[in-house]
């Protein structure tokens, strides 16, 4: 039998309906539980090991949320498999009528989405 792609992943690889024109052979290297957007997404199973990758990606969307994440996206570029794209939109003054939208691009998943972070935390100062 194949090893799994994602070492203790909580979730089952499945075709993720965001990753456009990628063969469903690639678009396993992100688990689609991980591109849902903010209001469906499952919180992880904890009572399974998750690998350190795996936890980062979940601080950085626990993180996203806090500051006022409406929604985000990962997704390989299209026609380059070595880049994803990760885009965020944020609520702007707590108003989820208003956001602003963030993107990175990078050759990996968490590169992106550490970047979009970054941007993100450069703009708004979390009220305490």
């Amino acid at each position: 039998s194949m090893p799994p792609v994602w070492e203790g992943n909580p979730m089952p690889p499945q075709q993720s309906s965001a990753v456009g024109a990628v063969p469903s052979d690639r678009s396993s290297v992100v688990p689609a539980g991980y591109i849902e957007p903010v209001d469906r997404a499952a919180p992880p199973n904890t009572s399974e090991r998750i690998d350190p990758t795996a936890d980062r990606f979940t601080w950085i969307q626990d993180r996203l949320r806090q500051l006022g994440a409406t929604y985000y996206v990962l997704e390989t570029l299209e026609g380059r498999q070595d880049l994803y794209r990760f885009h965020c939109r944020m609520a702007v003054g707590g108003n989820s009528s208003y956001t602003r939208n963030y993107e990175a691009v990078d050759s990996s998943p968490l590169g992106a989405m550490s970047k979009v972070l970054q941007q993100v935390q450069g703009r708004t100062t979390p009220r305490l």
